[in-house]
């Protein structure tokens, strides 16, 4: 079987593309020589790095749930002043987890299961 790749906490920083071209300064100022030479290159690397970029991440945490002002749902599922709404899915998560976020799902969808049951009395 295939060795599986980590995501490390990098591929979430929204930074990245600084990071990326902070590294390549440092390689021009290396080669002071070089650096005029490459000016219009900057710039094309700026924008290969923010067009080509994509996170290999599951997208989640869009609807937060907790107890502060910028929560979308409650503890039961429920999205905040709207009756007869709920959110079972990774969009509830609080923060982007660095690992899968299959695990995540599966309980969040056992949780929504156990607040059916007893909320309709099954």
């Amino acid at each position: 079987m295939g060795k599986q790749r980590r995501h490390s906490t990098e591929t979430d920083d929204p930074d990245k593309a600084l990071l990326v071209k902070l590294q390549f300064l440092e390689q021009q100022r290396q080669n002071p020589e070089e650096i005029e030479a490459h000016t219009e290159d900057l710039g094309k690397l700026e924008n290969f790095v923010r067009d080509a970029l994509m996170s290999y991440a599951h997208q989640t945490c869009t609807a937060k749930m907790g107890r502060d002002s910028m929560s979308v749902v409650d503890a039961t599922l429920e999205v905040c002043g709207v009756d007869n709404l709920s959110v079972a899915d990774g969009s509830i998560m609080p923060r982007v987890t660095t690992g899968n976020t299959m695990a995540p799902c599966v309980i969040i969808g056992e949780r929504a299961g156990e607040i059916l049951r007893r909320k309709h009395k099954l």
